[in-house]
């Protein structure tokens, strides 16, 4: 609860901090579905396509009606009992990566937080033999699993490493992992993202 920055129209306060927002953090409750004011915010947060994770506070609450409709299928995370407070915690850090985080610009213009997302993602423990594939042993590999479309994209940059890394994502963050697969890698239909998925594990697997 803000109550330090609620000056002048709650509304409008509540807009603007959405707005300024890259991540908006949903405490799950029936106290937080029945507040008119958690409505309107959460509403406005899903109307802007900001990115929404979901902390579960209340236990053996499902959300249905209006936050059931934003909320879709979303993972949330368990911050129902303070014995899985630490560990709900860590992964919601991960989740979170390096979104939000101020830019250095003292150096001149910096690149988007994302990259430094995907600078963690490239130092993560990688798989001996998919680790050291180029982007031409990658593209080959998307067509050995039934996706050659998706080397018309623009994935010049993915890697061995870059594999790895979102092997690991998948299982530490599954909805940002998603996500990527839909913003970065085009992956817009279910059943690709299935396939993709598959013999990601696989492949990672037998590495």
């Amino acid at each position: 609860m803000d109550v330090e920055q609620m000056r002048g129209s709650t509304l409008e306060t509540m807009a603007e901090a959405i707005e300024d927002s890259s991540v908006v953090l949903i405490c799950l409750s029936e106290r937080y579905k029945e507040s008119p004011n958690c409505r309107a915010e959460a509403k406005y947060a899903f109307k802007k396509r900001k990115d929404i994770i979901p902390l579960m506070m209340q236990r053996n609450y499902r959300p249905d009606g209006w936050l059931g409709f934003i909320l879709g299928e979303k993972f949330w995370h368990d911050f129902q009992s303070k014995h899985v407070l630490e560990q709900s915690v860590t992964k919601l850090i991960r989740e979170l990566g390096a979104r939000g985080k101020e830019l250095d610009l003292t150096d001149g213009p910096s690149e988007p937080a994302v990259r430094a997302v995907q600078a963690d993602l490239l130092a993560a423990p990688s798989f001996p033999g998919v680790s050291t594939w180029t982007s031409e042993e990658v593209k080959q590999w998307f067509k050995e699993i039934g996706l050659e479309k998706v080397c018309k994209e623009d994935i010049s940059e993915m890697n061995g490493q870059s594999l790895t890394g979102l092997q690991q994502l998948c299982e530490e963050s599954p909805e940002y992992f998603y996500r990527c697969l839909e913003r970065d890698v085009n992956l817009k239909n279910i059943l690709d993202v299935l396939e993709f998925t598959r013999g990601l594990t696989k492949l990672c697997q037998v590495a």
